[in-house]
């Protein structure tokens, strides 16, 4: 009987033993320190994926982006006798005699070939800034100066002879 007792406490012992190992290393598989390399806080094709749509939506905004600073400045067409744009770069531009060009506020305007006037709005003329004097109405503008129109005022030039301009800004040629 003593055997058959004694039997069982081992069966016992022995079928604890292995239950507890059981539930303490299924309790440590399942609690990782969070961050861990066992318990990442996220995968990396989780991280790649979001990447991935990260860079499409700034490759869609920039595409938007250079899309509408070309579509800025507009070309006249046959029929029209102004012509207006809008650039964040210089544009060249070919002036014809008697054509008039009227800057909007902070455009900048190198004459590069050709003559022409000032044109003086209410509030002032060019700025001539190689120099840094003002440039009133009717006088020369001189060729390769930086001129800006502080004001969107009616301020520009006039074409005297066939000539060559470089702005960045927004303006308007009116054709004669």
């Amino acid at each position: 009987m003593k055997n058959k007792i004694n039997g069982r406490i081992a069966c016992l012992v022995i079928g604890l033993t292995i239950g507890i190992g059981f539930s303490v290393n299924f309790v440590s598989a399942n609690y990782s320190e969070p961050g861990s390399t066992s318990d990442p806080v996220v995968t990396l094709s989780y991280v790649e994926m979001k990447m991935n749509q990260l860079k499409e939506e700034l490759r869609s905004e920039f595409s938007n982006l250079s899309t509408s600073q070309v579509t800025d400045g507009k070309e006249a067409d046959s029929t029209s006798q102004t012509e207006e744009a809008q650039s964040t770069v210089f544009k060249v531009i070919e002036l014809k005699s008697g054509d008039e060009v009227y800057l909007g506020e902070s455009t900048e305007l190198i004459l590069r070939a050709g003559e022409a006037l000032t044109i003086e709005g209410p509030g002032g003329g060019l700025a001539d800034l190689t120099t840094g004097i003002d440039l009133k109405n009717d006088q020369v503008v001189p060729l390769n100066h930086l001129n800006l129109a502080a004001r969107g005022d009616g301020r520009g030039i006039s074409a005297v002879t066939d000539g060559w301009v470089l702005i960045k800004g927004k303006y308007t040629i009116v054709k004669k």
